[in-house]
């Protein structure tokens, strides 16, 4: 059987694109690189919430209601006023794996015919590879391609905190000795590290989950979703419809926590491919 996925014609930045535009077009507003820093609330509601702006200034900005998609660990932690320490504990017990995506420039027109490799070997510094040409001819120049190298870590452990250069041979030497790659076939890499990408399944973590789920639920007009603020692994379209069903729930002007709680448990039946 062969399967066929969509995939936009010129990246998957496309969709958050034509998102942003449908925003703008609706006299809504995006404020990128804004850290929230509290969210501040008065008998059981939010009022506002304090960002850091690109200019290292703190912004008070009053809300209506708020849908919270940063990791859910992270939210309980700039409630205010601040949560008992209980819940704080229950937190620190729900973990994130993090990632690297190493990106290499080929200069060739393919590596493989496979838009994705994994590799489940520990000898290998990377579980997965993908290559971008594959995906869409037209995210790429001609007669190139780009190599995508997932690795996974912890934050702040030996790999996470390796120097680009050394990573870059470790890679290299994993690609080559798969011959996929000749070191002269490279012309570019670049190296990102990204937080809070895996949330990681322990011992009663659905328990640990709900207790954090029902303290924020005493938030009228708050809730928690997406991959992070859910602690949900899923892929991207079930984040996607995530989405929509949170806009559908809010602008139904709900105002109690019942029914988006009985969302939530619709999304344990999503089906990963990965």
């Amino acid at each position: 059987m062969r399967r066929i996925f969509f995939y936009p014609k010129d990246g998957i930045g496309s969709i958050s694109q034509l998102m942003s535009e449908e925003i703008k077009t609706n006299q809504g507003k995006i404020f990128t690189c804004a850290r929230a820093v509290s969210i501040n609330t008065n008998k059981g509601y939010a009022d506002s919430v304090d960002y850091i702006n690109q200019q290292g200034e703190k912004v008070n900005l009053k809300c209506d209601y708020i849908i919270s998609t940063i990791p859910i660990t992270s939210l309980v932690r700039i409630m205010q006023p601040s949560f008992d320490s209980n819940i704080h504990h229950i937190a620190d017990q729900l973990k994130f794996r993090a990632s690297l995506f190493a990106y290499f420039m080929i200069n060739k027109k393919c590596v493989s015919d496979n838009t994705w490799i994994y590799f489940s070997e520990k000898k290998y510094i990377f579980r997965r590879i993908y290559e971008q040409r594959n995906y869409s001819q037209y995210t790429v120049s001609p007669g190139k391609t780009a190599l995508c190298l997932e690795i996974s870590c912890n934050e702040n452990d030996n790999v996470w905190c390796r120097q680009d250069d050394k990573l870059f041979k470790d890679i290299l030497d994993d690609l080559t000795g798969l011959n996929l790659l000749k070191e002269n076939e490279l012309y570019d890499f670049k190296i990102m590290r990204i937080k809070d990408t895996y949330p990681v399944y322990s011992l009663y973590y659905k328990e640990k989950l709900n207790s954090l789920l029902s303290h924020i639920s005493k938030i009228e007009n708050l809730i928690s979703n997406g991959r992070q603020g859910l602690f949900n692994y899923n892929n991207m379209d079930h984040s996607i419809h995530m989405g929509f069903l949170a806009g559908q729930y809010v602008a139904s002007c709900k105002e109690s926590q019942d029914g988006w709680q009985n969302i939530i448990k619709t999304f344990d039946a999503y089906k990963l491919i990965d």
